[in-house]
């Protein structure tokens, strides 16, 4: 589990995701974001979470071909809050 007070580069990734969400807002939008530090990723979803309830993550297995199709499905077998 990562600090409770992020790094300046934790806080940069956040702020990045922050940022890629604000530019969708009211809009439907896909927006993906791959990380390969499971501890920063777990943070980051935390921390968005906290922020906005309403978010909705997918996380999309290896090899999926449409990446969309996936998530369309997987949000309607399992609604988003």
């Amino acid at each position: 589990m990562l600090d409770a007070v992020p790094s300046d580069a934790q806080a940069a990734e956040l702020a990045a995701v922050r940022r890629m969400l604000a530019v969708s807002q009211g809009c439907f939008s896909l927006s993906l974001a791959v990380c390969n530090s499971p501890a920063l990723r777990d943070w980051i979803i935390e921390q968005l979470k906290r922020e906005s309830p309403n978010l909705c993550v997918v996380a999309v297995p290896k090899g999926t071909v449409d990446v969309y199709d996936y998530v369309n499905r997987s949000t309607r077998a399992t609604p988003c809050a």
